[in-house]
């Protein structure tokens, strides 16, 4: 129930606090960070959890499907729990890694939806350059600072 009441709190600064903390175009996903950290922390059943409810509100606020919220996040939170299984848990170049694998695979398949169903023109180096990597940078620099914190919370 704790972890749930950490997501709902996650939610609320994502939507709240976070878009102000914008760096140029990018804005860090706190949900991916808290994602990976409990998918790691807690196995692939809880990453599946938060991971669907993480995908609702990011479907309810965002201009894509809200089942591809749901999936992208739930199918992030399912892998990164199961991969866990073979990697140290507390190691910071762990979370570094999965934070930045989970980062491109939401915000590409967010891109690949929208090129099929908006007809968006293909350019996916110029999507790579403005949007993909300054978020996925910002997002791995915001988990390193956020990292010792994440770490110290028992659950």
């Amino acid at each position: 129930m704790a972890i749930f009441l950490i997501a709902a709190l996650v939610v609320i600064l994502q939507i709240t606090v976070v878009p102000y903390t914008r760096v140029g175009t990018a804005v860090f996903d706190l949900q991916i960070i808290t994602l990976v950290f409990f998918g790691l922390k807690k196995g692939l059943r809880l990453g599946l959890l938060i991971g669907v409810f993480f995908g609702i509100f990011s479907g309810l606020f965002s201009t894509s499907s809200l089942w591809l919220g749901i999936f992208l996040y739930g199918l992030t939170g399912l892998t990164v729990g199961y991969i866990g299984r073979w990697f140290y848990k507390e190691q910071l170049s762990t979370f570094i890694l999965m934070i930045f694998c989970a980062t491109a695979f939401i915000y590409f398949s967010h891109y690949l939806y929208q090129l099929l169903y908006a007809q968006l023109p293909l350019d996916i180096l110029s999507y790579a350059l403005k949007l993909f990597l300054p978020v996925a940078l910002y997002t791995v620099a915001a988990a390193i600072f956020l990292f010792r914190f994440l770490r110290g919370i028992r659950i």
